[in-house]
């Protein structure tokens, strides 16, 4: 259980203790891959560990970065000719842009994008989700306040 807040704190524990069997792991730090920062200005969610992992799954640590998650005017389609890519590691990795949106929900358009052509992935795709991971290799620090 994940207890926020800061009024009766110390009773809230107390109580819960003396329901159930619990240990107090002190404030949160991590929680299922998210970063959790807590200071006197507020508490800050990141992804910069899970962000490098998947960045690093395709060795992409030193690829250019780019400003967009995707560029302006960018058509893509089911009816492409082109070579058909890996489906598992496609949906793999769109997967893993979908559960990065729950701090950078600046890729969110870019991941659902990608994310509706899972079925029969193409070149054309793939080369836009590695347009997403440039991306957020060049923003890794960003996050949620």
């Amino acid at each position: 259980m994940i207890y926020t807040g800061n009024l009766e704190l110390t009773n809230f524990k107390h109580a819960i203790k003396y329901e159930f069997e619990m240990t107090d792991l002190g404030i949160m730090k991590y929680f299922l891959g998210i970063k959790v920062d807590q200071s006197t200005k507020g508490i800050f969610v990141c992804q910069k560990k899970y962000a490098t992992d998947i960045i690093k799954r395709l060795c992409m640590e030193e690829c250019n970065p780019v400003e967009t998650p995707i560029p302006l005017g960018t058509k893509l389609s089911k009816k492409y000719e082109g070579p058909t890519v890996e489906p598992t590691l496609y949906k793999i990795l769109v997967g893993s842009l979908l559960y990065l949106t729950t701090t950078r929900p600046n890729i969110m358009y870019a991941a659902i994008v990608v994310s509706t052509y899972m079925e029969s992935p193409k070149d054309s795709h793939w080369k836009m989700v590695k347009q997403i991971l440039r991306y957020v290799a060049g923003t890794l620090n960003f996050g949620l306040w």
